[in-house]
């Protein structure tokens, strides 16, 4: 069929080129006639008109090979150019097809890891089933529970203190605004700031206000657009504040493992020689890196060296996860002063200040102190935990102590 329809195609175009050729011959030899008869009135014959004859005779010879052109060469011709069209598509086609059937073996693959995983949630689940005690959520019940989804249960305290601690909690230098006034306390400092500014009249976001010594109130906000407001305000520099913009404090390490003979001078010494030389000079390093004061247990051979850094040094030193003192490999992190009362034992206030009961620092009971507890043989318990219904098996003072490290992550922030 499709070899018919070429053939057709071909006989068409083949007519269609004969016609054009005959027509161009008939115009050409109605035109040498016309010429012959016009020239031959003006006696011009013996030069002009041999030369139409000539001129005729080729028209003729070429009427007689277009006539030689057969039909089958023509047809030939465009069954060669429809065979090389289809050639062109078969190739397209196959490209086509590769395509589908790679996408056709994705799709198997997915479908096939689906199905793993169905398998394995299914596994889960009958584990989970088998290890159930008695009074325990069925599977049956559990689907239905997710079939209706409920809201999930709010993350306890743990879950928050674990979550707020694998974050990537930065403790440089941050941009914040010390507002001062030398005839006031900063207590009174504190109270006038807060009547001067109108956060959310004014659209300025506060992260934290705290006070600094006698020098008056830290403010610490979210933007550099949100200091500009505070330095530009009119009532505070009007009541006599000073306003300017504070690079705040140079955080600090603590260095543990270190040796408890070695002197703060070798300290320094080793720290730079064994894990910095080359990259740092050593007058930009002693700059970066002054150590404060030792801190642990007085019956160990070794200390916890508290020292103050530069932000870009902290960085370093934190990516480097440790550093490498004399024959000592110690690790490194941040160290945070947390205040805790010595009466309730709950944090970010003293003792001197406490309105609180008392609270026993080793068993978490009300009504007496530490020395006078009756349950001195017993393990500690953690009241701060307590209060948060979590988990009080630890000592209010260990460090692993979940609400220790959220006030820690508090005071970082």
């Amino acid at each position: 069929m499709i070899r018919n329809e070429r053939a057709t195609l071909g006989e068409v175009k083949m007519g269609s080129i004969l016609r054009e050729v005959e027509e161009l011959a008939d115009f050409a030899l109605a035109a040498a006639k016309g010429y012959s008869e016009v020239l031959e009135a003006f006696d011009l014959r013996h030069e002009v008109v041999p030369r139409l004859n000539l001129l005729s005779e080729e028209i003729e010879k070429i009427n007689e090979k277009v006539e030689q052109i057969s039909k089958e060469n023509i047809l030939q011709y465009v069954l060669e150019r429809l065979d090389n069209e289809a050639k062109h598509r078969k190739q397209d086609m196959a490209q086509i097809s590769t395509g589908i059937g790679r996408m056709e073996k994705a799709i198997e693959k997915a479908r096939n890891d689906l199905k793993k995983e169905a398998v394995g949630f299914s596994r889960r689940n009958a584990a989970r089933e088998d290890t159930t005690s008695d009074g325990a959520i069925s599977t049956e019940e559990w689907s239905e529970v997710l079939s209706k989804k409920k809201r999930r249960a709010p993350r306890t305290f743990a879950q928050m203190v674990k979550s707020e601690i694998k974050r990537n909690v930065s403790n440089d230098r941050a941009s914040t605004i010390l507002v001062s006034n030398p005839n006031l306390s900063p207590q009174s400092t504190r109270r006038e700031v807060m009547k001067a500014i109108d956060p959310a009249a004014q659209g300025i976001k506060i992260r934290a206000m705290r006070t600094k010594g006698k020098e008056g109130v830290v403010l610490a906000t979210a933007s550099q657009e949100d200091n500009v407001k505070i330095q530009s305000n009119v009532q505070l520099r009007n009541a006599g504040f000073t306003v300017q913009e504070s690079m705040g404090d140079n955080p600090r390490l603590r260095v543990h493992g270190v040796q408890a003979e070695l002197a703060p001078e070798e300290f320094v010494r080793a720290a730079f020689a064994q894990n910095f030389q080359g990259n740092w000079t050593e007058s930009m390093f002693r700059a970066s890196f002054k150590p404060l004061f030792k801190t642990g247990k007085r019956d160990l051979d070794t200390v916890i060296w508290v020292v103050e850094t530069s932000p870009e040094m902290r960085r370093a030193v934190l990516n480097q996860g440790r550093l490498y003192i004399k024959w000592d490999s110690c690790w490194v992190a941040d160290f945070v002063r947390v205040s805790r009362c010595f009466k309730c034992q709950a944090f970010d206030h003293v003792a001197k200040f406490c309105r609180g009961v008392e609270i026993c620092k080793h068993c978490a009971a009300e009504g007496h102190k530490e020395e006078a507890c009756p349950a001195k043989n017993e393990p500690p318990k953690c009241s701060n935990c307590r209060r948060a219904k979590e988990d009080d098996g630890h000592a209010v003072a260990s460090e692993n102590c979940p609400a220790y490290n959220w006030a820690v992550i508090i005071v970082k922030n």
